[in-house]
């Protein structure tokens, strides 16, 4: 015999009577659906009840085991670390309008860090820069610097364990990205 499902009006084969609807989850849905009401409060009522019974019980259990909880978010950061970065990179280049206007928003607010931090630059390049140092050649470099080049450093100022002097024989000119990349490192592709 085929009927028509009461809930999602699929014609379905039964061998039964009185069979009004096709599987299971129809007829939860069409309970749920006569029963909204009371539906609603209870779920409502049961989730918030389990839901902080669980907080509590995540809460117990990661402040015992802080060492495991450390270690999985360290793992889990190095293991993402690219995925996150690709991620990143696709929506700065998607909004950038909201990038500028945040950067913009952060150097208004935070003024003062960025007149220390080229304060400090300004210090180590005049501590990196002895008194034999050719200044008409550097500023000659700095200012045929190419467009989309960065003046850098071969040896950075600011080493880990070498640290190089502002000198014209310490200079070159590298690709913007390429610079980024390199940061404070010693690397000889570049």
């Amino acid at each position: 015999m085929i009927v028509s499902c009461l809930h999602c009006n699929k014609e379905f084969e039964t061998e039964k009577k009185n069979k009004k609807y096709c599987k299971n989850s129809c007829v939860r849905m069409a309970w749920a659906r006569r029963n909204k009401d009371k539906v609603k409060v209870i779920s409502r009522r049961s989730n918030i009840k389990n839901k902080e019974k669980k907080d509590i019980t995540i809460r117990k259990w990661r402040e015992k085991n802080k060492d495991k909880v450390l270690s999985y978010a360290r793992n889990s950061y190095k293991k993402h670390s690219e995925k996150r970065k690709k991620y990143i990179a696709e929506w700065q280049t998607l909004n950038l309008d909201r990038v500028k206007k945040s950067k913009d928003k952060w150097r208004k607010n935070n003024r003062n860090k960025l007149r220390f931090n080229s304060a400090m630059r300004r210090a180590k390049l005049k501590k990196a820069t002895p008194s034999w140092a050719n200044l008409d050649k550097i500023k000659e470099i700095y200012l045929n610097c190419p467009k989309g080049y960065h003046v850098d450093h071969i040896i950075p100022l600011n080493g880990v364990n070498v640290s190089g002097l502002h000198i014209e024989n310490n200079l070159q000119y590298l690709l913007a990205a390429d610079n980024l990349k390199k940061s404070n490192k010693i690397i000889k592709e570049f």
